[in-house]
């Protein structure tokens, strides 16, 4: 069964179309990244979900029932669902316990001081139960929020870019947590992050969206390695994507070309990933534009027609700004227009 399921939901503010005829399941236990840019409806998807938004046209069923359909629509906090927000939303006036407990104090759960003490087991803060929101830091204040999302152990957890008011190094531990809770508790999770990154590490399922519909959704490797479309090449790893012809057997921009294996001819947007090409003796000659090292690879930037090729990979000495060097496209995606 199915932890939760949409049937071409649609959602409109006005006159704008936000959700499209958006279908999509999640399954038990399965952790899925809705991933997009700002305004692609991926939030509006989630608050739907959540009961927090309804649909104007389509099904949400959990765990098989339907909670919005029609008439029929189930209140947010019957849905048995945990939600984090970006904000972190921690009242000011609670302690770190009473932040927790208070989910579990709105239903009349029993035995409410060990299961707090738990969930911050869960999210190492039992030793600041007693702390205030002020004296927390950004990453605290957000565990506060998982724990307390999860103290009423939630069929599913709606996480809304909770990872987004934080440092690189908080954001990279607080990653690292949410897949050590999910490995723990095995609950379903529903992300909704524009961060590519968070996605492709923590996802089971990445659901793609752009203008209110998914333009792919699979495995985070396959969405890397095998885009469905420009967009979807663009936006995850930033793949170079430049748009052309092809003629006789040669992909060609402005008056550049490579030669590309392509059954069909005409205007055509090529993908390419920068780690998949390689500078040497042989290929296209291309200008160098920029230089940039950054750590572990060096990322250099060619002129190509009216477009930037990046390429990545190992420093080379001696290959400076203005001077020309040999480029190959070793795998490319071409996409007819």
């Amino acid at each position: 069964m199915s932890a939760v399921e949409l049937v071409e939901i649609e959602k409109s503010f006005g006159a704008t179309a936000v959700v499209k005829k958006l279908s999509l399941e999640v399954k038990e236990h399965e952790l899925l990244a809705l991933l997009g840019p700002s305004g692609c409806g991926k939030t509006t998807t989630l608050r739907m979900i959540a009961g927090l938004e309804r649909p104007d046209t389509g099904v949400i069923r959990l765990a098989g029932a339907v909670v919005d359909q029609g008439s029929t629509f189930v209140q947010p906090e019957r849905r048995g669902l945990g939600m984090v927000f970006q904000s972190y939303a921690v009242w000011p006036h609670k302690s770190v316990f009473e932040n927790v407990a208070y989910p579990l104090q709105l239903r009349r759960d029993g035995d409410v001081e060990a299961r707090v003490m738990e969930a911050l087991g869960w999210v190492r803060l039992s030793a600041l139960a007693q702390r205030r929101p002020h004296e927390l830091s950004g990453g605290q204040l957000q565990r506060v929020a998982l724990a307390r999302a999860l103290v009423g152990r939630p069929k599913v957890l709606l996480l809304d870019e909770p990872l987004s008011n934080l440092d690189v190094a908080l954001r990279e531990e607080l990653r690292g947590e949410i897949a050590s809770l999910r490995a723990k508790l095995g609950t379903t999770m529903i992300l909704v992050t524009h961060d590519q990154g968070e996605a492709l590490a923590l996802a089971d399922r990445v659901a793609v969206m752009n203008k209110g519909v998914i333009e792919q959704l699979a495995a985070p490797d396959v969405v890397y390695r095998e885009p469905a479309t420009p967009f979807v090449a663009g936006f995850v790893g930033g793949a170079n994507v430049i748009e052309g012809d092809v003629r006789d057997g040669r992909f060609v921009t402005g008056s550049d070309s490579f030669a590309v294996t392509a059954s069909q001819s005409g205007p055509t947007t090529l993908v390419v990933r920068s780690e998949d090409i390689v500078i040497g003796s042989e290929g296209t000659p291309l200008t160098l534009q920029a230089k940039l090292f950054l750590g572990s690879t060096t990322e250099y930037r060619f002129t190509l027609g009216t477009n930037v090729l990046r390429v990545t990979g190992p420093s080379i000495e001696g290959l400076k700004p203005g001077s020309t060097a040999s480029v190959m496209m070793k795998a490319v995606r071409l996409f007819p227009r």
